[in-house]
């Protein structure tokens, strides 16, 4: 019986590991049936998710993925946008955050690229579309609230 939950044990994890080995090559198909891909590179997509245009960026070498989409200008912050950001990334953001540089507020989701899984994946892009749409409302990235 040992055996046997060992062997179990052995089938379930490889097929987990597996399962998050995501690479270029898997993002493209994945993104080639969520979004409409606009323009790509060696190392990044444009594509548009409803009406919000997505920029996915990945580093191989690095083992790094971001999905980034301006939300608002920056510019047009006033001081108290500031905290209702830093709270918003605290309590409703959730995976995605919102981030600022240069002339933009970013929505953004950042996450080691060959430990992500195809649904982490699909989550995340809609995640940073979420809160693109809700800048200046309920700065939310799903219907999952933590805290306020």
């Amino acid at each position: 019986m040992k055996n046997l939950t060992l062997i179990v044990f052995l089938i379930v994890a490889s097929i987990t590991m597996n399962a998050q080995d995501m690479t270029k090559q898997k993002m493209a198909k994945i993104l080639g049936k969520e979004t409409t891909i606009l323009e790509t590179t060696e190392r990044s997509w444009q594509v548009r998710l409803d009406k919000v245009t997505l920029i996915i960026i990945i580093d191989e070498n690095a083992n790094r993925m971001r999905v980034i989409s301006p939300a608002a200008y920056t510019k047009d912050l006033k001081k108290k946008d500031y905290v209702t950001l830093l709270e918003a990334n605290y309590h409703s953001a959730l995976d995605a955050k919102y981030a600022i540089d240069g002339e933009y507020v970013w929505s953004t989701y950042v996450h080691p690229l060959k430990e992500l899984s195809e649904d982490q994946f699909i989550d995340a892009l809609y995640q940073v579309r979420n809160l693109v749409y809700t800048y200046g409302g309920s700065y939310t990235s799903t219907n999952l609230v933590f805290g306020k």
